[in-house]
């Protein structure tokens, strides 16, 4: 299930703790998307689009490596915080072996130096995209708050035959917890049931089984 929300949205991560533990979802996560870095590469400093995520994103979509690793929970206390990135943008800066222990250098509010520990492959025929991945706590422990115009959605595993008995009590609980004037309305999406928030303001958040 996924529960979305855009960056500029008075929305506490308290209250989305307090659901997830009332309900017992074994995997919830945060992800930001629309966050660009300032990466150092070998023609300059030059902006990289970015996902912030927790640890438990991978374990969620459990998205294919091509080498190394995805986020652990014990990362979020490395000296050095780790990073994955895309092939393309590895190849940009070397391709230099994991092994060695390559690092990304970043400037600006998040700026510092990340350990590359995973590498994310073309997803296909042309694929020159340079994304890098980040964890949420590392990023925000640099910065006072996303940009503007990111956005944070916060996604939960949840077994199928859990979905029909736990979504409507989920809902309920979601409209509980929002600003005035907001709503959840469920729509179909093929063979999902996609529960999203349709706001008078820019906040659109929204609940899917996966």
């Amino acid at each position: 299930m996924i529960f979305g929300a855009c960056a500029a949205a008075l929305v506490k991560i308290a209250f989305f703790s307090r659901v997830s533990e009332r309900f017992g979802f074994s995997h919830t996560a945060r992800i930001a998307q629309g966050v660009l870095l300032d990466v150092q590469l070998p023609e300059g400093i030059t902006p990289v689009a970015a996902r912030v995520m927790d640890p438990a994103f991978s374990q969620i979509h459990r998205e294919r490596l091509l080498e190394g690793r995805w986020f652990l929970d014990s990362d979020v206390e490395a000296m050095a915080p780790p990073v994955v990135i895309t092939e393309p943008l590895w190849e940009r800066l070397g391709r230099v072996p994991l092994t060695q222990h390559p690092t990304v250098k970043l400037s600006g509010p998040a700026g510092g130096t990340y350990q590359v520990v995973g590498i994310t492959p073309r997803q296909g025929f042309g694929d020159e995209e340079r994304r890098v991945d980040l964890l949420y706590d590392a990023y925000r422990a640099r910065v006072d708050a996303l940009p503007a115009d990111a956005w944070t959605q916060y996604e939960i595993w949840m077994g199928t035959g859990q979905v029909d008995q736990i979504a409507p009590v989920l809902a309920m609980d979601l409209r509980a917890g929002l600003p005035e004037g907001q709503t959840v309305a469920p729509t179909g999406r093929r063979n999902r049931e996609l529960w999203t928030l349709r706001p008078r303001s820019r906040w659109s958040p929204g609940v899917s089984q996966r």
